[in-house]
């Protein structure tokens, strides 16, 4: 399962000026109970809530997705 590096949404958020999960979660259109969600590992984030993030911080998808190592071999296979 994909899931949020935490950590470094939170840095990255903090650094945007995000004060905490509630304003994030406003800036990307999502509950402060499913952002909650998502820093937890707890459920797997949308392309668009992943896009959101990433235009958002400036940043690429990668810097702030873990993905399955079963799908990062797959990738670095092609």
């Amino acid at each position: 399962m994909l899931t949020l590096k935490k950590f470094r949404v939170l840095e990255y958020a903090e650094k945007a000026g995000y004060g905490n999960q509630g304003e994030l979660a406003d800036a990307i259109g999502v509950s402060r109970q499913w952002m909650s969600t998502l820093l937890n590992g707890k459920a797997t984030p949308t392309t668009d809530q992943l896009v959101a993030l990433s235009q958002l911080f400036g940043c690429r998808i990668d810097d702030i997705a873990d993905y399955p190592k079963v799908a990062a071999l797959a990738l670095t296979a092609t």
